[in-house]
């Protein structure tokens, strides 16, 4: 993870108040590890100790520190009692029980690179010391993806922090400032994706009697190469729809999957390609309708900051849109009148007008937080309001911290409602990709 570059990045009006807490890091005489396929911002930020590894082996690198973990009485045996399935069948696989395959610190330095001193020294600071394990997105993105990010939860119970105040494992802090304070705020609604109930009987409505089929957004290229191939998903059998129109927005094929030549030879498979996009991207120069779409500054929109909900902001138009460039919205609900369900879509609002009723509802809600809140008019001429108490609830949260607190009464989502080292439900899929516990 590299967050001192990815908090930069927000999906909403950003406070970058996420670097507060990075800046206090920095000044206080906490050690700090990097485990990457290079130094990056971050690292260098901190003057952090650098594992590097070969890319894609960390799971090896993981498995090593675990067996190493056990073997030296390094590992919170009372944690994976309570806690934790599967610990048996993991502790035969990295003792090499039935493979013969002993996955000791050699062997993983051997697959990392890392030296076996190296993860040796790691593991043991981990284990004798108060731990918090940042864990970046972009491990997902390789052949087994699923693989480090499993592994990591196993070291992290092994470790016994797992749900400590401040301690364990955390996945999503690298943008958007996660892990500022809080602030006591009220959340503020979107558009819905369902049919508001007045219109659920017009015209026949034909949403209720058609199918939505939903596959693997990996596996949409080979849907037009192979319409109506059966493929395994998530322990059942699906088939590959025939896809004739795509409508796109806010994404494109081309940058977010492989073998570039094979998607362009498939893409004109499809009878249509619409794309609605600001930008003249890989994706519109390759569609047949290509619907320019508004920025930020050029529409009316409403939106909350960050992770912390410190501002509820109007977005206002500063500039006339460019072009013949329209909003999504209005955009979608021409589409919808032209099908003589304008209605449906919009219910008799325009931008302002929802823009309004989230608003009220964001109102009510602050109301029954003791909290104050000007009219929409005086909001939207000054083009944001504030909310500046801290959530002290929030304040000290922790991944995890409930289940271990009381896991009967906080159990996980998993089928044993506690964190599955090795899974019966993947076993029974008998995916040859996809194994049932972290392995190499």
């Amino acid at each position: 993870t590299d967050p001192i570059v990815t908090n930069q990045i927000s999906s909403v009006p950003p406070t970058h108040d996420g670097y507060v807490g990075m800046q206090e890091l920095k000044k206080s005489d906490i050690k700090t590890y990097s485990v990457n396929v290079m130094v990056n911002d971050t690292a260098r930020y901190y003057g952090s100790e650098n594992i590097i590894v070969r890319p894609n082996t960390d799971t090896a690198l993981i498995i090593g520190m675990c067996h190493y973990l056990f073997t030296n009485n390094l590992y919170d045996e009372e944690f994976i009692k309570k806690y934790t399935v599967g610990f048996n069948k993991f502790k035969d696989y990295f003792l090499g029980t039935q493979d013969k395959v002993v996955k000791d610190i050699e062997w993983a330095s051997k697959i990392c690179g890392v030296p076996a001193g190296t993860i040796a020294q790691f593991a043991t600071r981990l284990a004798k010391e108060p731990t918090t394990v940042l864990i970046g997105r972009t491990l997902q993105r390789a052949d087994h993806g699923e693989q480090p990010f499993w592994a990591l939860v196993v070291l992290n119970a092994m470790l016994g922090h797992v749900g400590k105040e401040g301690l364990g494992f955390e996945f999503s802090l690298g943008y958007d400032s996660a892990g500022a304070t809080d602030k006591i705020a009220p959340v503020l609604k979107g558009l819905s994706t369902r049919i508001d109930e007045k219109y659920e009987n017009i015209d026949g409505a034909p949403w209720k009697t058609t199918k939505n089929i939903t596959i693997p957004s990996s596996r949409s290229i080979e849907a037009l190469e192979h319409p109506g191939k059966e493929i395994d998903y998530d322990g059942t059998k699906i088939k590959l729809p025939h896809m004739r129109v795509a409508y796109m927005a806010s994404g494109s094929m081309f940058t977010r999957h492989q073998d570039v030549n094979n998607i362009v030879k498939q893409w004109r498979k499809f009878d249509t390609v619409i794309t609605a996009e600001p930008y003249w991207t890989s994706t519109a120069r390759l569609s047949d309708i290509v619907l320019p779409v508004a920025i930020e500054v050029e529409r009316n929109d409403i939106n909350q900051t960050g992770s912390t909900g410190e501002y509820i902001v109007a977005y206002k138009p500063a500039i006339e849109p460019m072009g013949e460039s329209k909003s999504d919205f209005w955009i979608c609900e021409q589409i919808c009148k032209r099908w003589g369900r304008g209605e449906v879509f919009s219910e008799g609002k325009d931008e302002l007008g929802w823009m309004k009723e989230f608003y009220a509802d964001a109102s009510e809600q602050a109301k029954g937080l003791n909290l104050s809140m000007p009219s929409f008019e005086e909001f939207y001429e000054k083009g944001y309001v504030r909310f500046e108490k801290d959530n002290t609830e929030t304040e000290l949260y922790t991944r995890l911290a409930a289940f271990r607190e009381n896991p009967a009464k906080n159990r996980l989502g998993t089928p044993s409602g506690k964190i599955e080292i090795y899974s019966p439900t993947i076993a029974k899929m008998n995916y040859a990709d996809c194994p049932p516990m972290p392995t190499w």
